[in-house]
């Protein structure tokens, strides 16, 4: 490269869209100028009117900042949560091709930034837990598989959400009688300035999105297992054994259960390390030990590095 080129980086979940604007000089230094944020967009899940209104949104706002315009952007990536279906991928591409993007894009799926981050090549293995989870990897043959990302209706186990939802049926069970008694119901009475059990689900409501809300609740309910709660404690173990066998069955199919590099995103996971210690001794004591293990709180730095080795294998070609 002999010029300073402009690359664009989106991740795009359950909870957030993240994007970042960078340069790339003529050695293949990234230099950040700009980022910003807005609302989900993962089209399965928020519908596609809402996800690509804040595609939209972080985009204009990060140019804003930048002070370029789309025209100006020479590779794009698109991390999207649920972009792996047909449906999705044809909305985004006509999203991005009515917003001219970028001269070269590329849409992929949420695990690729982050098994960019986890090694530069050779075995590597993903988990993203966040308001969903999802897991995949790929091996020295470039095999790769995913497991999870089904979708909070029979999915997402250990995730945000499945924590949140498994504490509020804890919350219920409990002022019932039909469950154990639990430090829950004090925790999220408070947690969500409810006055008591049964007005939790209406503050939940008054938030705006119920889906990321309950999954919130997983922060409190982490935090209270730490305390010795019993029923709280066990919901994280199983969500943890849960996430753990995600990671396990695409190492186990692809052969590499031993030695394979780890990335670790998704807010629940970045968020609480108790929670992502029990994971790994979860993934340990299933028989998948990883070589190394890089915790990524911000997935859209993979997209960058995604966006400027695509800029620099299409110079290295022309």
């Amino acid at each position: 490269m002999n010029e300073q080129r402009l690359v664009l980086g989106i991740d795009g979940g359950g909870s957030k869209t993240a994007a970042r604007l960078a340069a790339v000089d003529a050695s293949g230094a990234i230099v950040v100028l700009a980022e910003a944020r807005s609302g989900p967009s993962n089209l399965q899940a928020v519908g596609a009117v809402e996800g690509r209104a804040n595609l939209d949104s972080v985009v204009d706002r990060v140019l804003a900042e930048g002070g370029v315009d789309s025209a100006s952007i020479d590779s794009a990536v698109l991390a999207l949560a649920g972009s792996g279906r047909d449906d999705v991928q044809a909305l985004v591409a006509d999203w991005a091709a009515r917003r001219a993007l970028a001269r070269d894009l590329a849409v992929v799926s949420d695990l690729d930034p982050v098994l960019s981050l986890a090694a530069d090549s050779g075995p590597r293995l993903a988990v993203i837990v966040g308001t969903g989870s999802v897991a995949g990897g790929v091996n020295a043959e470039g095999k790769r598989t995913v497991t999870g990302g089904w979708g909070f209706w029979f999915g997402d186990e250990g995730s945000g959400f499945d924590l949140g939802r498994r504490a509020l049926a804890a919350v219920a069970g409990a002022s019932d009688g039909t469950g154990p008694p639990t430090s829950l119901v004090d925790a999220l009475v408070g947690y969500t300035g409810a006055q008591k059990p049964r007005e939790i689900l209406a503050r939940l409501e008054a938030r705006g999105d119920v889906r990321r809300e309950i999954a919130a609740c997983a922060e409190p309910l982490i935090e209270l297992a730490a305390t010795g709660d019993e029923v709280a404690r066990t919901i994280v173990a199983r969500g943890a054994r849960d996430a753990a066998r995600l990671i396990h069955a695409v190492a186990a199919n692809l052969g590499m259960t031993r030695g394979a590099a780890l990335g670790a995103a998704g807010g629940v996971l970045t968020g609480s390390s108790p929670y992502r210690n029990a994971v790994l001794e979860q993934l340990e004591a299933l028989g998948t030990v990883p070589a190394s293990v890089c915790t990524v709180p911000e997935p859209v730095a993979g997209c960058v590095q995604m966006a400027a080795r695509r800029l620099s294998r299409r110079e290295s070609v022309a």
